[in-house]
């Protein structure tokens, strides 16, 4: 779970973010093909932004302002990365690689 001025940010298990206000939440969006692993905050130029990590393999950035409905900004699919930087061999699954390694700090 993350705050960001569009309220708080969960994961879920079947893969969507919700957007809560006032207990109750106001935005559902499929993020994910799978659970939602892990959120971050991370500041964007004007607003909010968060990163989801899910269980199919692919992390996701997204906005999240307070005037604007969550929004996928860009999607990165961690096996082609690790395969790319040798993290993993051709076959393997992400998640015996590098995207164990990978987390939000």
């Amino acid at each position: 779970a993350q705050w960001t001025a569009a309220g708080l940010l969960t994961g879920a298990l079947d893969g969507c973010l919700d957007q809560w206000m006032d207990g109750a939440s106001q935005r559902r969006v499929e993020a994910h093909e799978g659970a939602v692993q892990d959120l971050c905050r991370c500041p964007l130029s004007t607003e909010d932004g968060v990163i989801s990590a899910g269980q199919d393999g692919t992390i996701k950035v997204w906005r999240a302002g307070e005037h604007v409905k969550i929004l996928l900004l860009k999607t990165i699919d961690l096996s082609k990365l690790c395969l790319a930087q040798g993290l993993v061999a051709k076959g393997d699954p992400v998640a015996g690689g590098c995207a164990s390694s990978i987390s939000c700090r």
